[in-house]
């Protein structure tokens, strides 16, 4: 009987390749086509024997995939769509070809935003914030569906900006350099709630820097020096008042 083609063997000192989403995807579809059609032709059972353990083998291996830490997953099946129950960390089972899994970052990660808006007396004000940000781990599933796995840069910018611009505005100057603390947790608060409507939770939310236009600032900054200038002829004034008033009481004493 004729002998079909012999599988070639990789190299040596060279490992097969892994694939991304499952560590069991290193013989391609066809290379175990091929395998199984040439144990066939040869006909005998100990041929055949091999294939179905070659087969079974193969599909065992893609029956698993890892979550690592930090993260945790979703299942996409070809029937019914992203499924409703999460996964955490560790070996986790799938069906092969029907489902797939989907990993999500589930760790808090930071966020910066700068925002360019006007007080409540029109003075503009360039406000940077930092955010730490996760998903929901509960609410994984409608993260992916209405977001997608970039869930937070389609979200967080916008509301951000959203909430500086919204909170500023009920402050003059002078009020957000006084007031910073309290203008912070306004703005924490706010931004927490508005993030919770996208199911995302921050951790941490905090204003890293706070300015004027160089205009105004020049003009602040004329402001306090007359300010102690004024302060500094007040003291001279009650000072000489004070010298006068010893020399009169030595005077007639």
């Amino acid at each position: 009987s004729s002998v079909g083609h012999k599988q070639e063997a990789p190299p040596e000192g060279q490992s097969r390749r892994t694939c991304t989403r499952s560590p069991c995807d290193g013989m391609s579809r066809f290379d175990v086509g091929k395998i199984l059609q040439s144990l066939v032709q040869k006909g005998t059972p100990v041929a055949l024997g091999g294939g179905v353990l070659l087969g079974g083998g193969y599909v065992a291996m893609n029956c698993f995939y890892t979550v690592d830490a930090g993260h945790m997953a979703l299942k996409y099946n070809r029937m019914s769509g992203v499924g409703a129950s999460t996964y955490r960390e560790g070996v986790q089972f799938r069906l092969p070809w029907l489902e797939r899994p989907i990993l999500f970052d589930v760790k808090a990660r930071p966020h910066t935003m700068t925002s360019l808006t006007g007080s409540r007396d029109l003075q503009m004000v360039n406000i940077s914030l930092r955010a730490l940000s996760r998903p929901n781990p509960t609410k994984l599933p409608e993260i992916y569906r209405s977001l997608g796995p970039d869930f937070d840069e389609k979200v967080l910018p916008s509301i951000i900006n959203e909430v500086l611009k919204s909170v500023v505005a009920q402050y003059n100057a002078v009020e957000l350099i006084i007031q910073r603390e309290l203008v912070s947790r306004m703005i924490r608060q706010r931004l927490m709630e508005r993030a919770n409507d996208f199911n995302i939770l921050l951790d941490d939310v905090a204003i890293t820097h706070l300015s004027f236009s160089p205009e105004y600032e020049k003009a602040v900054e004329q402001k306090q020096v007359a300010k102690q200038q004024a302060e500094r002829a007040r003291y001279t004034v009650l000072k000489a008042l004070e010298e006068k008033k010893r020399t009169i009481i030595h005077a007639e004493g």
